[in-house]
């Protein structure tokens, strides 16, 4: 392109044309390979990342009470959903006190 970069689909014919190897690998999990182009693409990645961390700090004894959010694509406002908490905070307790 006009700022000398080159696209993935470029290396791809470039690595071809140098006689290497090119193959496809097809992900176990999607959201391993989810692209960021957006808002809304930035906004679903914050939440499959936010699940992983969660999930790794309850296998570590964490208690997590969180408030579900309706995200809205369009810039709207996010409001929490209906679950005892309305501050947006996440509580912890250590694992003794659970």
């Amino acid at each position: 392109n006009a700022q000398g970069e080159y696209y993935l689909t470029d290396v791809i014919q470039i690595m071809k044309n140098q006689g290497d190897v090119v193959a496809a690998y097809q992900m176990d999990d999607f959201d391993e390979s989810m692209g960021v182009n957006t808002r809304a693409a930035l906004a679903q990645a914050t939440k499959v990342m936010q699940q992983r961390i969660n999930a790794q700090h309850m296998e570590n004894g964490v208690s997590l009470w969180q408030v579900n959010y309706n995200n809205t694509a369009a810039g709207g406002t996010s409001t929490p959903a209906a679950s005892g908490a309305t501050d947006g905070n996440i509580g912890t307790t250590s694992p003794d006190r659970a």
